[in-house]
């Protein structure tokens, strides 16, 4: 399984995870930072796998690849 960890989620973040998703499903495990709330929140609630974490490090702790 790959593990993602999105530091700042806007909006080229979302269409990244929205395509890493549509390619490997189940296969990605998603990881976000709590910055914009509501872009984070909108993803965790789309897409299985994706969690919005409560900082920046638990985020990148949680993930083997990052995205800034």
């Amino acid at each position: 399984m790959i593990k993602l960890g999105v530091i700042g989620v806007g909006t080229i973040a979302c269409a990244v995870v929205k395509g890493l998703k549509a390619k490997y499903g189940d296969g990605l495990a998603v990881f976000l930072s709590p910055r914009n709330a509501g872009k984070a929140g909108a993803l965790a609630r789309d897409y299985n796998g994706v969690t919005v974490m409560g900082s920046n490090q638990e985020a990148a702790d949680a993930a083997d690849w990052l995205l800034f």
